[in-house]
This record gives C-alpha cells, structure tokens and sequence, in this order.
C-alpha cells in the first residue's frame, strides 16, 4: 500500500500573487517584489477579510482565481462568485467595520460596501464624506 498525498495550492500564496497585481502595484511602485508580497503577507495574516474583499468587487473577478477549495471548479464562475459575495457580507457584518479605522488604513475600504444596507455608492459617499469633512454625519 502507497502513501497518498493530497496537492493542493494554498489559498494565501495565490492572494498575495493576486495582490501583487492589483492594489501594491500602485501603492508601493518602487518596492521590490520581495517586500511587496512581505506587506501582502502581513495584512493577510492581520485581517483577511480586508484582502479577500477588494478582490469580490473588482470588475474583473479576481476572486474567482483563488483556490479556495478542490471542488470549486465544480462551479460555475457566476454561481461561485455569488456564493463567495455571500459569505464576505456575512463575515464583514460578523466583525463589523469601523469607519475611522477606514481612514487611517485606506487598503481597507473595499470592506465598507459589503456592509448591509451600504453597497458601493453609500459606501463610496460615506468615505467622500469622511475624507472631505473627516465625520461621518447623516447621508
């Protein structure tokens, strides 16, 4: 009887290879790649929610590129994309999201819109409002 072994690409290494692309591009443009995927290591370690949540509202679905379990591809691409919107709204509204901290971490705001009753326009006026008056007052 042989030994089985299970392959498997770890979801965090395809974050930070994704995160590369996207948001410490612009960022960090003079950091070598080296510490770029260090701070995309980082943050995913501290708070993952503020990585996986900017990659569900981006146009071009990189979400969709994690490797989250082997039988995702089962999937469609529209019905795994719905599925894993789902469940950041409900992990975002489980933890809960400070506005303050938004403004000091601004990599963060993707979570803002998947706040329940937000989505992306209150989202985007309530951190208009933040950034130009630096309060949040009734929108």
């Amino acid at each position: 009887m042989g030994e089985q072994f299970l392959h498997c690409i770890h979801p965090l290494y395809s974050l930070v290879c994704l995160y590369l692309c996207l948001c410490l591009q612009d960022q960090f443009p003079d950091y070598p790649e080296p510490l770029k995927m260090s701070i995309s290591l980082g943050r995913r370690a501290q708070e993952p929610l503020q990585e996986f949540a900017p990659l569900a509202s981006s146009p071009d679905d990189e979400i969709l590129a994690l490797r989250l379990h082997p039988l995702q591809g089962e999937l469609s691409s529209d019905r795994l994309k719905v599925f894993l919107e789902a469940e950041i709204v409900t992990r975002v509204n489980d933890r809960g999201v400070n506005v303050h901290y938004l403004q000091e971490h601004p990599h963060a705001v993707g979570m803002l819109q998947y706040v329940c009753g937000l989505g992306p326009r209150k989202a985007a006026a309530i951190l208009k409002v933040r950034e130009t008056d630096g309060v949040v007052g009734s929108l």
